[in-house]
């Protein structure tokens, strides 16, 4: 499961963890369901049969995040079948070419294992999806297999696929969920399968229902002495202090340049134990200064998904572990490792280095540890090696990391579909180097979440951290972070004391930013924040009472009346429910909107905006989207066909991205696509052009695969940027704002190009009607 991180949610994913089950087509749901388009879904059909034509149609109800207003459109029938497989994001999941060697190298030895012991082969496929697996285990000689796949449309193009590559007739395809599943003379399976390999794992491992997806297999399902793939799992935890990530997590106290506090944030929310829903993350590119790692990584929870030991579906396990630095304890970071297969019988030494002291595998939390053997007293400690882990450890903790490269963290192979997590201790603990602290790890069916204490701090009880003080069921996290983005509030505030005159009244049009309580607090005579959604009136009415503000009223809709006395209107231009950059031209359409009623001469903050597009190579983003064409020598092509007439039919091309976390590289000079003056608004605006890569012509040729867009804001004549925290050099690596989304075009074949190349774009608005389209291409 990987795209829920591009909203980043606060709100637990978990009161919805019965949609998390075995199969593919419920991971998409999944998916679908965290997807940005959330906050615009489908909430009212209507059928209708058009009188031209046999198709059928479906209105769509969805909310414009500009205006703020439902609207309908029309929409292909299977709308919903379309869009779940257009965003399922589990194609780059099948470009995971790691992890399909070593699913594939697993199934053949289960697969000889059991021919080795004179039994047939009887492969169960779990949650197949395109059929991958299956077809793996029948190229690996087995003798039956059974795979099954709820999402319909997904089976159907299995089915296919099967037929594509050969095989339709040596495995049998079950449309259903594997819970569903019946075994015997007339069920499903005629007889127990004796090999399971399935992939039902998420950034948090079990997140998708593994452990009860398992756990009903080896009841319902399995031989005893059966084989899984993989064979196990081992869950790792790293305490940290990590002042950049608690950004995305706590409100901090608003200062100016100065570092004068001008707002202090409610003491409600600086004690609130926060959310326990994960916060998946590409670990790796967080820069390496940007945390202090406070424990080594400690092994937390085992699961045997051979049926050996039983698997707890609610579990607390306390840890002791010796602090490796003294910090303050904010946050653990964790991830996974499968192993694939059994263990193999070749036994060798392992010498465990200081660094390794704290990985400790109690016998009541590791029933089934990873291969340990008993050690004499004279040896170090022994273990028997697997032949095949899957890791998805950081680069600092991974086994395969090219130290001596340039960039490390770039030498581990990239997937999205599992990253690594982030959960925020509800408690913050300052912690001293050699002592010891205790770290508390809970599980449920879907979720973890942790404790932590010394000898002075204890718990009264370790249940699920739940908010108690509304940011954390209101805001994302990324909006979080943009709100704790010191650089860029105190450009705000600078030009905020500038302009605010004598018995100044502010008009905030954003009540998910704290510009407005600002304004009241810096000495403007009024302010009204214009503001509907009860939760963030809620956080603003705290702020309110928290700073003694009595100058502020919170307003749902803007009278003629307070039109007429504003001087001042300000907008820190990131709205809460904006995913899109352009989504934020909310503050346009505001404008547009009470322009006539203002005055003729108001401060307007900020000033304008630019949008801004350059041509990109990504190092690994664009796999999200690519057609698989052959994965491991089968044949996909009907599968990219699938995805790419869904897309067609419901997805757009440009999507939000967190690029800080994405590599890439710029391939062409950043331009200018527009620019607005908030001053001069024209109501209806069309645009376009032709850009050449470079300035200079140039025969080299370099590969690129995408686009990426940004806003810019302008505040006080000078540029806030929403893309690159430095203007991108070609050739170079692009660094880009951790606290906004830009906007990525992923080209479906990556091109060759020079910088005498041309690439095209073509843009309208509307603030009428709050629309904005944009189109971005090669050109020929």
């Amino acid at each position: 499961m990987n795209r829920s991180r591009r909203i980043n949610a606060i709100t637990p994913h978990n009161q919805m963890g019965q949609l998390g089950n075995d199969e593919m087509g419920y991971k998409i749901a999944w998916m679908v369901l965290q997807s940005y388009k959330i906050s615009i879904a489908l909430s009212f059909v209507v059928r209708f049969k058009g009188c031209t034509t046999k198709t059928m149609q479906v209105f769509t109800q969805k909310r414009n995040p500009i205006t703020g207003s439902t609207e309908w459109e029309l929409q292909h029938e299977n709308y919903d079948y379309h869009q779940e497989i257009a965003r399922s994001g589990f194609a780059d999941m099948l470009h995971d070419k790691e992890r399909n060697q070593k699913y594939y190298r697993a199934l053949r030895l289960a697969i000889k294992k059991m021919h080795s012991e004179g039994k047939k082969a009887n492969v169960l496929d779990i949650g197949t999806g395109t059929g991958l697996l299956s077809i793996m285990a029948a190229k690996c000689g087995a003798d039956s297999i059974v795979a099954c796949e709820a999402f319909k449309p997904m089976a159907e193009c299995c089915l296919k696929i099967l037929q594509r590559n050969n095989v339709a007739d040596k495995i049998t395809l079950i449309p259903k969920r594997s819970t569903d599943i019946i075994v015997g003379e007339n069920g499903d399976m005629k007889e127990k399968a004796n090999i399971l390999v399935t992939e039902v794992f998420d950034t948090e491992l079990i997140g998708e229902g593994a452990l009860s997806t398992f756990t009903h297999a080896h009841e319902h399902l399995l031989e005893k002495d059966c084989i899984v793939v993989p064979d196990s799992a081992v869950i790792y935890a790293q305490v940290v202090e990590c002042p950049t990530m608690q950004k995305w997590n706590k409100l901090n106290d608003l200062a100016d340049e100065d570092l004068d506090i001008i707002l202090r944030t409610p003491q409600k929310m600086k004690d609130c134990a926060g959310s326990a829903a994960v916060h998946d993350i590409q670990l790796s590119q967080l820069p390496r200064k940007a945390f202090r790692e406070l424990s080594e990584q400690i092994p937390v929870f085992y699961y045997d998904w051979s049926g050996k030991t039983p698997i707890d579906l609610k579990k607390t396990v306390r840890q002791e572990f010796t602090v490796t630095n003294t910090g303050k304890a904010q946050m653990v970071f964790m991830w996974w490792e499968l192993n694939m297969d059994t263990e193999d019988s070749k036994i060798c030494k392992i010498t465990r280095t200081p660094k390794q002291k704290n990985l400790r595998y109690p016998a009541k939390l590791f029933p089934r540890p990873p291969g340990t053997t008993r050690a004499s007293k004279h040896d170090a400690p022994v273990a028997a090696r697997r032949k095949i882990v899957l890791s998805c450890a950081p680069w600092w903790c991974h086994t395969d990391t090219d130290l001596s490269s340039e960039r490390p963290q770039d030498t581990l192979p990239w997937r999205d579909h599992w990253m690594q997590a982030v959960y925020y201790l509800p408690q913050e603990l300052t912690v001293q180097k050699d002592t010891e602290v205790t770290l508390i790890s809970c599980q449920d069916e879907y979720s973890l979440w942790f404790y932590l204490e010394d000898g002075k701090t204890k718990h009264k009880h370790y249940k699920r951290p739940v908010c108690e003080c509304g940011v954390h069921m209101t805001l994302s996290r990324t909006h979080v972070s943009y709100l704790n983005d010191g650089k860029r509030s105190k450009k705000f505030l600078a030009r905020l004391k500038e302009e605010l005159v004598r018995d100044a009244v502010v008009l905030d049009l954003n009540g998910s930013s704290l510009l407005g309580l600002a304004a009241a607090k810096l000495g403007a005579k009024h302010v009204f924040i214009l503001e509907d959604k009860n939760l963030n009136i809620g956080i603003l009415y705290d702020y309110m009472k928290e700073n003694f503000l009595e100058n502020v009223t919170i307003v749902s809709d803007v009278s003629d009346d307070i039109l007429k006395e504003v001087t001042n209107v300000t907008c820190d231009p990131n709205f809460s429910n904006a995913i899109l950059p352009w989504e934020n031209l909310k503050v346009a359409y505001l404008l547009h909107k009470y322009r006539s009623k203002l005055r003729d001469i108001v401060s307007i903050i900020p000033e304008g905006c630019e949008f801004w597009a350059m041509p990109v190579e990504f190092l690994d983003l664009h796999k999200i989207r690519v057609p698989l064409e052959v994965c491991e020598g089968i044949d996909m092509t009907i599968f990219d066909q699938l995805v790419e007439s869904s897309r067609i039919l419901s997805d757009v091309e440009i999507e939000a991205q967190p690029l800080w976390e994405y590599p890439c590289t710029c391939r062409g000079l950043p331009r200018k696509l527009l620019a607005l003056d908030f001053q001069d608004l024209k109501p209806k605006l069309a645009t376009d052009g032709v850009n050449s890569f470079t300035d200079v012509e140039t025969d080299e040729r370099q590969p690129m695969n995408g686009f990426a867009v940004w806003m810019s804001w302008s505040v006080g004549g000078k540029p806030v940027s929403c893309g690159p925290t430095e203007w991108p050099s070609v050739g170079a690596r692009v660094d880009w704002d951790s606290h906004t989304r830009q906007a990525v075009k992923i080209l479906k074949y990556p091109r060759e190009v020079s910088g005498d190349d041309k690439w095209n774009y073509q843009i309208v608005t509307d603030l009428d009607k709050g629309l904005f389209n944009i189109t971005i291409d090669l050109e020929n």
